[in-house]
């Protein structure tokens, strides 16, 4: 449903993978070109190797989960970051400098799932997608033809317009809350000291990592075959899981999970959800549902809950939570085919 703003493919590609026809039709344009492909989930430790030495790094993506997990890599790698979004007849664009304010100093605090809508739900006009695609590739051109000023701390964030033609630019400057940008939010003991006279209130969200990791299918399957044991939550409705499910996975209506996470304290958690309680300590969690919004809303959440979570512990223990959280790409609509 939408071919109509993908400039790279066709009918005749549905079922074939993305990154593979990408590489066949740049590779028709232009066979000088050496188009290398990893044809899974970004991983933010475990590709840093893969990403190491990139002149420019741009995000095509489509999720602020992805966008976060991009913004984070870039700064530890200390490359240059283009990011652009588009919704409706609106887009965003920009061109971040590892010396220079990122994506995060803009985006603090990550919406939630829902409250920016999806291309599907919102809609989008066919020909925006594509402007501020080829806007991107004019900054990208741009930066890899000049002198490169990667020590700049100056960066803009573009709104465009691709209805009016109208565009405004933001000059951004560096957050003083943004942990990407200042590692010393991260050190450990300052934050226990500082979490000692917030715990019983809200915790100081420039501490937490906002985002699940998103897995693929074939890395699942894959971990599970050589002896992976995640904790394997299904948040689709009862009448969908019905009709099929991942084996040995448990079944939370994503409401329902969202609104205990939000509305119940760490000790009635427990007693009244012990399996969902112990398994945000004890175990990697791996979300699903039909194709992936309501899983990385409910991942995220999991995500913050186990946060406050290791962060009352830690203060009694001095121990904290390595296990990860997941989203799986796709969803159960991509795992049952």
């Amino acid at each position: 449903s939408n071919l109509h703003r993908q400039a790279l493919y066709r009918r005749s590609d549905l079922g074939k993978s993305k990154v593979q026809v990408a590489k066949q039709r740049l590779s028709e344009l232009n066979p000088w070109v050496d188009v290398v492909v990893h044809e899974h989930a970004l991983r933010r430790y475990a590709d840093l190797e893969k990403l190491q030495g990139a002149d420019l790094i741009m995000d095509c993506t489509d999720r602020f989960a992805a966008r976060a997990n991009i913004a984070a890599i870039c700064k530890e790698l200390q490359i240059p970051h283009a990011y652009a979004s588009v919704s409706g007849t609106d887009g965003q664009l920009s061109l971040f400098y590892p010396a220079g304010p990122c994506f995060r100093c803009v985006f603090q605090n990550l919406p939630t799932g829902g409250v920016i809508q999806s291309c599907d739900q919102g809609g989008v006009m066919g020909v925006s997608p594509q402007m501020i695609g080829a806007m991107q590739a004019q900054v990208a051109i741009d930066y890899l033809l000049s002198t490169r000023p990667v020590k700049t701390e100056r960066a803009k964030l573009r709104l465009i317009s691709t209805q009016s033609f109208g565009m405004y630019e933001l000059d951004l400057k560096k957050s003083l809350v943004c942990h990407l940008c200042n590692p010393n939010l991260r050190d450990e003991s300052r934050d226990i000291e500082d979490s000692r006279k917030q715990i019983d209130g809200l915790l100081d969200k420039s501490r937490i990592e906002p985002f699940p990791i998103p897995i693929s299918i074939e890395e699942v399957k894959e971990r599970l075959n050589h002896g992976w044991l995640p904790s394997i939550i299904d948040v689709r409705r009862p009448d969908e899981r019905k009709q099929g499910y991942i084996k040995n996975s448990i079944h939370r209506e994503s409401t329902q999970v969202l609104n205990q996470l939000e509305n119940t304290d760490n000790q009635t958690l427990k007693a009244q959800d012990p399996e969902l309680y112990q398994s945000l300590f004890l175990k990697d969690i791996l979300v699903y549902c039909a194709r992936g919004p309501r899983a990385e809303k409910v991942a995220r959440a999991l995500h913050n809950t186990r946060q406050k979570l290791n962060l009352s512990e830690s203060l009694n223990s001095g121990c904290t939570n390595k296990n990860a959280i997941y989203e799986l790409v796709g969803g159960y609509s991509m795992w049952s085919r």
